[in-house]
């Protein structure tokens, strides 16, 4: 029912964002590089042995299979973890067919290595290298143990060029992403600004509809904003959309998305709900800030809820519906959710957050 939760390499939902952002930017370089590892393995058969030519060839057919499975999966990053493996393993394969030790595909291991540092934060940074590094003292030690420790230089020099270099790669992607990061982050309230917005929405509508599952969205607002500003300054209006958006997180699922719009309007994506279900967690959340007090000021939202799944699942509709639902809320008086919850759903969304 629900969208993936984090896994050991993406946890949160920022990181598997960026993840795929990274992935889709360097597809065509990663799909280059698998080009020309196979034209240099096949200009090799001859003298490696059509082997590993075969072995090379099992992996490349891994890429279009993985590169038609990551947009609609829940966790894309596990399949290009597991290509990045298998990349590694076929290398593992060549080294012990061509001399172990003395193999000249020993270097070889730092491109999948490499590759992964280049999408994946630092956990998928340190499985990859750690496994080029494994595979590289394991494909030659027991190919030829004596060999390894008796003219360990190709394999030290191996491990020291995936380390340094993947540990370079990994430094310069990382100040990619920190400045990707201020640009897709709100930098008042830390949730999640427009500028992905409509693409991330796209990816879990394909996701959405492998199993006819809904997403919801809840358009919020806070009422009377413009008179905390007038009254009590910038500063504490400031205040204000801190102390919501952290009421936000906290009653959010590691799956469900907060963004700020602009000014005082937030918007939820919440993936595998239904309206209903949207519309009692909607009204969750707005008691949650109400107690609250943020800013240290009686402070109120309106709400409006929109969902739908299959042919229906547009963002411009959904958007457009919970923006006219939004409206009706503050027309009804404010402090309240379009359409009404049912005390069922409320009870059954306490449970879930509880």
């Amino acid at each position: 029912m629900h969208q993936a939760a984090g896994t050991w390499l993406c946890p949160e939902p920022l990181d598997r964002a960026r993840f795929v952002d990274m992935e889709r930017r360097m597809r065509p370089v990663r799909n280059a590089v698998f080009g020309v590892v196979g034209l240099g393995v096949a200009g090799l058969a001859a003298r490696w042995g059509w082997e590993v030519l075969a072995v090379f060839a099992v992996v490349c057919l891994l890429v279009p299979v993985v590169d038609l499975r990551m947009p609609a999966s829940p966790r894309p990053e596990l399949w290009l973890m597991a290509l990045a493996l298998a990349g590694i393993a076929a290398i593992g394969v060549a080294i012990a067919m061509t001399g172990g030790p003395t193999s000249p595909a020993l270097p070889w291991l730092v491109v999948p290595a490499v590759a992964a540092t280049a999408v994946f934060t630092t956990r998928g940074v340190a499985l990859a290298l750690g496994a080029a590094v494994a595979t590289a003292l394991l494909a030659t030690l027991l190919t030829d143990a004596g060999g390894t420790v008796a003219a360990p230089s190709y394999v030290g020099a191996t491990i020291v060029l995936i380390v340094s270099v993947g540990l370079y790669v990994h430094g310069l992607m990382r100040a990619e992403v920190r400045h990707r990061g201020d640009s897709v982050l709100d930098p008042l309230t830390g949730l999640l600004n427009r500028t992905t917005l409509e693409r991330r929405f796209e990816e879990l509508r394909q996701q959405a509809a492998l199993g006819n599952a809904p997403i919801a969205l809840v358009l919020l607002d806070l009422d009377h904003f413009k008179r905390v500003n007038d009254t009590h300054g910038h500063e504490r209006g400031d205040t204000v959309l801190r102390d919501v958006a952290y009421e936000l997180r906290k009653s959010l699922r590691s799956f469900e998305l907060a963004y700020r719009l602009g000014g005082e309007e937030l918007l939820l994506i919440l993936p595998g709900i239904d309206e209903e279900h949207a519309a009692a967690l909607a009204d969750h959340v707005r008691r949650r800030i109400a107690e609250a007090q943020p800013g240290g000021l009686e402070i109120t939202i309106s709400c409006g809820v929109a969902a739908a799944s299959g042919a229906a699942l547009r963002y411009e509709t959904l958007f457009a519906q919970a923006d006219a639902r939004l409206y009706a809320a503050k027309a009804a008086g404010r402090d309240r959710v379009f359409p009404v919850p049912s005390d069922a759903h409320r009870e059954r969304v306490l449970r879930l957050v509880s």
